[in-house]
C-alpha cells in the first residue's frame, strides 16, 4: 500500500472498518469475486486510520464553513427528485467522476465508461452528484440521467431517482443532486437515457461524492498519536494475513495454463506455483466397472500425484472423464506424477492462480 500525502491529508482519516467474523469470511470466500478488493479496502482504511495521525498535520480550532450551494441556472430546468438537502459537512471521498462524450446505443442508453467502480466508503450514508455538460449531436433534449447503486457482485439494489436535462448546463453553474446511500451499496453506475434514440452523441461531466463516513457511533479521533495497543493488534493482524497468504490458503480463482496433451503410461511433469491440475481423458475405455453417477465413476483410469524433491505430498485416483484436483499443498509441489492404465490417454492442464 502507498499513500500520497497531499490528497491523503486533505480530508479526515479513513473510518475504522468493521472487521468481524462475517467480514473475514467474505475476504476468503472463493465464491465472492470481490473478496480481495474488500480485503485491500479494509486494510487500507485500517492502516490509514492510524497512519493519518503520523503523516498529516492536525489543525485545531474552528473549521471554515463550506461555500454556499450554487443556485440552479434558470435556463436548465430539471425534475429534481424529492431528495434530502445537500449535506452540511465535509465530503469523505469521491465515488467517481465522468468527463466524456459518448453515443447512445440501440436502447437509447449511454453507460459512462470512464466512471470507475470504486468501493463506497464504510458508513457513508449520503451521496451528492454535481452535473454539467450537454451539446447533444444527432439527438435533442430532453435527456434523462439516472444513478444506480450496485452491490459487491454488480447487481443493482436501488435507484435514487432521475433528473431530466432540457438544456446545456454550464460548468460554472452545475446542477446538484443529493440522495441517501442504501445499505449494501458497494459502488454506483451513472447512465444517460434518451427515449427513442438509436444513435447520436452527448457529453457530460459529473462528480459523485460521499458523505457521512464517520458512521453511527463512530467518533473521529482528536489530534493525538495512535494508541499503542491498537497498533500492536494491527501489526499482529497483518502478520497473520501474510502467513495465511504465504501458505496459499487464501481465497483464489484459477485460470487455465499450459496443457500437456496425448500423455500415456507413467511419467512426470515439472511444475511451479500451481493451485491445481485438470485431467481430461481423451482416449481409453475403462476395462472394469463403471458406477452410475453424474458424471459416472470410472475404474482403472490411473493415478495422479504431487511431489517435491524431498518426497511425495499427495496422491489422487483418476476417476472421471473430466476431473479438477486442488490439493491444499499444490503451490509447494515441484513435480506432477501420473500413472495411466494401458489404452488410456489423458491431457493434463495446469491450473494457475487467477
Amino acid at each position: 500500500m502507498s499513500w500520497l500525502t497531499t490528497p491523503f491529508c486533505s480530508s479526515d482519516p479513513p473510518a475504522l472498518p468493521t472487521i468481524d467474523a462475517a467480514r473475514i469470511a467474505s475476504w476468503f470466500n472463493p465464491f465472492n469475486p470481490n473478496g480481495s478488493s474488500e480485503l485491500r479496502t479494509d486494510m487500507y482504511n485500517l492502516v490509514g486510520h492510524f497512519l493519518w495521525f503520523d503523516l498529516c498535520e492536525c489543525v485545531s480550532g474552528a473549521q471554515p464553513s463550506p461555500p454556499p450551494a450554487l443556485p440552479y441556472p434558470t435556463d436548465a430546468p430539471v425534475n429534481t427528485p424529492p431528495l434530502t438537502p445537500p449535506p452540511n459537512r465535509a465530503s469523505c471521498g469521491q465515488l467517481g467522476s465522468v468527463f466524456e462524450t459518448s453515443s447512445f446505443d440501440s436502447s437509447g442508453t449511454i453507460t459512462w465508461n470512464t466512471h470507475p467502480t470504486n468501493t463506497v466508503p464504510f458508513y457513508a450514508d449520503t451521496a451528492q452528484v454535481l452535473l454539467n455538460g450537454g451539446n447533444p449531436i444527432g439527438v435533442s433534449y430532453p435527456i434523462d440521467h439516472v444513478w444506480t447503486w450496485l452491490d459487491h457482485a454488480g447487481t443493482p439494489i436501488g435507484e435514487p431517482g432521475r433528473a431530466t436535462q432540457t438544456a446545456d448546463i454550464l460548468a460554472a453553474s452545475p446542477q446538484s443532486f443529493t440522495f441517501p446511500i442504501p445499505a449494501g451499496a458497494q459502488n454506483v453506475r451513472a447512465q444517460s437515457l434518451k427515449t427513442g434514440a438509436t444513435s447520436g452523441t452527448f457529453g457530460t461531466e459529473q462528480s459523485i461524492l460521499a458523505y457521512g463516513c464517520g458512521g453511527p457511533g463512530i467518533t473521529i479521533e482528536p489530534c493525538c498519536p495512535p494508541d499503542d495497543s491498537l497498533s500492536q493488534m494491527l501489526a499482529q493482524i497483518l502478520r497473520d494475513l501474510q502467513e495465511l497468504l504465504a501458505r496459499g490458503t487464501g481465497a483464489f480463482g484459477y485460470v487455465l495454463g499450459t496443457s500437456h496433451a496425448g500423455l500415456t503410461g507413467s511419467s512426470s511433469l515439472s511444475i511451479s506455483s500451481l493451485v491445481g491440475m485438470k485431467a481430461t481423458v481423451t482416449a481409453g475405455v475403462p476395462s472394469h466397472l463403471v458406477l452410475e453417477g453424474n458424471p459416472p465413476y470410472q475404474w482403472d483410469l490411473g493415478w495422479m500425484s504431487i511431489l517435491t524433491g524431498d518426497g511425495m505430498i499427495e496422491e489422487k485416483r483418476l476417476t472421471r472423464q473430466d476431473q479438477l484436483w486442488f490439493p491444499a499443498l499444490m503451490p509447494n509441489a515441484t513435480t506432477f506424477g501420473y500413472f495411466l492404465f494401458p489404452g488410456v490417454t489423458v491431457t493434463f492442464t495446469e491450473l494457475q492462480r487467477g
